[in-house]
Order: structure tokens, then sequence, then C-alpha cells
């Protein structure tokens, strides 16, 4: 198993562990100023975008979270700390078109997008988060949570778990390698009854 599958597989496992987590508070705060699109998905409405303004202007989302935007499930920015975004329409990449089918997907984006043009701003590459957002009485997905993370975090707890299993494949090792001479000496003396029998026949 190569080392870049290994670390693959940490990163993944990170990612997906840290943004279910995350995505649960994050949905907590912003759900209730959401619920209006499941009559009108049109739109925000004016209390509930003013809602969302106080509360990035105050003391943010806390837990990480540096942005935010709500989309539309059809691709349509309904609310962006960057006024610009808000009413434009964007392809539904695939991260977006599982959110809308109801599933939390995470990665670590450098920020190319074309949505992605006040982030680029600000920073070089952050953990990207899509989470639904559920209509509280019926649970369907009536919107999309896009949300960012500092990778700083993440990228060290990424370190430790690879730290962490390169001991154990360490000490793996060790405990096979102590077994390794006994193993060849058994072979070889395998090998040498089996040559003397040969030479018996």
């Amino acid at each position: 198993i190569s080392g870049a599958w290994i670390g693959h597989q940490i990163e993944t496992s990170v990612l997906d562990r840290t943004a279910g987590i995350t995505a649960l508070y994050v949905s907590s705060v912003l759900s209730p100023n959401l619920q209006e699109l499941a009559t009108d998905d049109r739109w925000l409405t004016a209390a509930d975008t003013a809602a969302l303004d106080r509360l990035v202007n105050t003391n943010g989302l806390g837990q990480g979270v540096v942005m935010f935007k709500i989309w539309s499930v059809d691709g349509r920015v309904l609310y962006s700390a960057d006024p610009a975004l808000i009413g434009q329409q964007f392809p539904i990449d695939a991260e977006l078109a599982q959110a809308v089918q109801g599933q939390v997907t995470a990665d670590l984006s450098n920020l190319d997008e074309a949505e992605n043009t006040d982030e680029r701003q600000r920073f070089s590459r952050l953990v990207q988060v899509y989470a639904p957002v559920r209509h509280e009485s019926d649970g369907r997905v009536i919107a999309v949570n896009e949300f960012y993370l500092l990778p700083d975090e993440l990228d060290a707890e990424i370190r430790a778990a690879a730290r962490a299993g390169q001991r154990r494949d360490a000490a793996g090792y060790r405990r096979d390698g102590s077994r390794l001479p006994r193993v060849l000496l058994a072979r070889r003396h395998a090998e040498s009854h089996a040559r003397v029998d040969l030479e018996r026949a």
C-alpha cells in the first residue's frame, strides 16, 4: 500500500468527520432563517437577509467558519457576504448536486471557481463544505449551505493521524522482523532435510 494512498485515506476521513460535525452546528444556526425558502425558493426575505447580515457582522458562525453562502437547489446564490454574487446562477457541480440530494460533502479547495472571487482575495485555500438545508416540518432539502473553514487545524490533525499511522506501521514491522530469522531458519532446515532425502533416494 503506497504512502500516497494512505495519506489520501487519512485526509478523506478527517475531512468527512470535520465536515459532518461542523455542518450540524452551522445548520442549527442558519436553518431558522432559511425556512421561508420552503414556500418561495427564489429569494430570501428581507428579514432573513438582515438576520444573516447581523450574524456576519457581529461574531460570525464560530467553529472555524470564515465565510458562507446559501444556494438555491437550482444553483443560484441566495446569500453571500459579497452582494455582487447574490442572484447569480452557476453550473451545478458535483458537490452542490450531492448536497441537493441530502449529502454533506467536503474538500480542500484552491478557490479557483468563478464563484470564489471574494474568497480568493483573502485566502489561498480553504476547506469547502456543502450541506443540505432541510425544511423543519417534512425534512425535504430546500437550499444548500456552503461554508468555508480554515485548513490549519485540519492540516495539523491530518499530520498527527499520519504520524500515528507511521508509528503503528513501524511497531508492526518490528514485530514481524523479530520473527523473520526464525522463519528463515525453519525454511533452511526444511530445505536441508529435503536435499538429504533426495540424496538418499
